[in-house]
C-alpha cells in the first residue's frame, strides 16, 4: 500500500510541475511580446495619436472590431478608440460594447499570456438607449462631442471593421505622403472597405497564433 501512495503522490507532483511550466511559459511569451510593443512604440512620434469613431447599433460586432484595432496596429498605445453604443435597454439588455470588449481581452490574457488590460483606459463608450437612435451621422456627432480629446488624427469607420496589420502605421504614412505631394497641411483620405464577411464564419479566425504573433512583432 505505501508504494502505491509514493505513485500517487509523484504523479500529483508531476501533474503540478506541468501545470506551473505551462503558466510560466504563457509569462514570460506574453511579457517578451509586449517588451516588444513597448520598444516599438518608442519609435513612434507620441504627439501622432489617432482617434478612431465608430457609430454602433445593435451590433455584435463592435467588440470584435474594438479589439482588432488594437491587435493589429503597429503601436496600440496612440490608438483611442470613441464608441456611441446604442442598444436595448428595455426588458432584454444587452452588454454594452465595452463589457464585451474586457471580456475579450481577459480571454486572450488566458489564451496567450499577453495582458491587453492596458488598452481598456484607450476605449470610451457612451451608451445610448437604440429607441434614440437617430441614424450614424448623430452617433459621430455624439462621439465627437463628448468623446473626443484632441488626438491628432480622426478615423471614423463603421462597428463591423476588420483591420489590416499595422493600419495605423500604414495610414499615417499615406497622409505624410499625400502632404508631400500636394503640398496641403491636411489631406483627408477615404476608401471604400471589401465587402464583409461575418466573424462567425470560418473565413475569418483569431485562434492562430502564429498570424497573432507575426502582428505584434512586426514586420
Amino acid at each position: 500500500m505505501v508504494w502505491w501512495f509514493y505513485l500517487i503522490l509523484v504523479i500529483v507532483l508531476l501533474i503540478i510541475i506541468a501545470i506551473a511550466g505551462l503558466r510560466a511559459k504563457r509569462w514570460y511569451r506574453g511579457h517578451g511580446v509586449q517588451q516588444k510593443l513597448l520598444t516599438q512604440c518608442s519609435l513612434v512620434n507620441a504627439s501622432e495619436t489617432i482617434f478612431v469613431m465608430i457609430p454602433s447599433y445593435r451590433d455584435s460586432e463592435c467588440a470584435q472590431t474594438v479589439y482588432d484595432l488594437f491587435m493589429k496596429a503597429h503601436c496600440p498605445y496612440r490608438v483611442f478608440v470613441g464608441v456611441c453604443d446604442q442598444i436595448n435597454m428595455g426588458t432584454a439588455p444587452e452588454s454594452d460594447c465595452r463589457t464585451r470588449v474586457k471580456h475579450l481581452l481577459a480571454n486572450d490574457k488566458l489564451e496567450s499570456g499577453i495582458d491587453l488590460s492596458c488598452f481598456d483606459h484607450n476605449l470610451r463608450v457612451l451608451v445610448l438607449p437604440d429607441q434614440e437612435a437617430k441614424g450614424p451621422m448623430y452617433a459621430r456627432s455624439q462621439i465627437e462631442t463628448n468623446l473626443y480629446r484632441g488626438e491628432m488624427f480622426i478615423m471614423c469607420i463603421d462597428s463591423h471593421i476588420v483591420m489590416t496589420k499595422h493600419w495605423d502605421k500604414k495610414a499615417i504614412a499615406q497622409l505624410r505622403r499625400c502632404q508631400v505631394n500636394t503640398q496641403r497641411g491636411k489631406p483627408i483620405l477615404t476608401m471604400h472597405p471589401d465587402t464583409w464577411v461575418s466573424r462567425n464564419t470560418a473565413q475569418i479566425s483569431y485562434a492562430d497564433e502564429q498570424d497573432r504573433d507575426e502582428e505584434w512583432h512586426g514586420e
